[in-house]
């Protein structure tokens, strides 16, 4: 298990704050500013999101590890959305079918254990409604030949700490039969790639 499990919320957020200055800040304020509607925040951590909802959202954030939700629980306060947090597995959501207007999933198929990507992958187009949009940021290998080496040579250490694996996410999206794609997009230089996606209607 990645050692971020075993980690304080605060501890977390501060090995973590130089990448959510330079890099994250500014892809969720862009990305979550307009999503409207009742949101769940997959794997929401210690929150990082919730400051970039918009009024027009309801949030539920969802995460199974506890001190990342006190932390998470402090950011409530920064966001003009309405949230609530609530402690549960990703691969057996409490929520009824077809619920959610967005489903938003931050850095999260690609620190799933393998056994555990289709399975939670399936719970997430499960609780959301037909026409329901999904969000979801990966990390990639660059195209970069010196770049993907170093990447590769290095991965171990995200692998250690966060459980991270590179090239996860959009393969999992093509391959569920309810899921249509609608926009690919490199959001950091090119190893942070942002999907859309929308579940298919009857």
């Amino acid at each position: 298990m990645a050692i971020i499990y075993f980690l304080g919320g605060k501890l977390y957020d501060f090995l973590d704050n130089t990448f959510e200055e330079k890099r994250y800040f500014q892809i969720r304020k862009t990305m979550l500013k307009d999503i409207k509607g009742l949101v769940l925040d997959a794997g929401c951590g210690t929150g990082r999101n919730f400051p970039h909802f918009s009024k027009k959202a309801s949030v539920i954030g969802v995460d199974n590890a506890p001190k990342m939700l006190a932390q998470a629980e402090q950011r409530i306060r920064q966001s003009n959305a309405s949230i609530k947090i609530e402690r549960m597995n990703l691969t057996h959501l409490e929520f009824k079918n077809n619920l959610f207007d967005a489903v938003v999933a931050t850095f999260v198929l690609c620190v799933m254990p393998k056994e555990r990507e289709e399975k939670v992958l399936d719970e997430l187009v499960r609780v959301a409604k037909p026409g329901a949009r999904f969000y979801f940021l990966e990390y990639i290998y660059s195209k970069n030949p010196l770049r993907k080496i170093f990447m590769k040579l290095t991965s171990f250490l995200p692998r250690i700490l966060f459980g991270l694996h590179y090239n996860t996410t959009l393969n999992l999206v093509k391959k569920h039969s309810a899921l249509n794609i609608e926009k690919i997009q490199y959001v950091y230089s090119d190893t942070v790639r942002l999907i859309v996606a929308t579940k298919k209607k009857p």
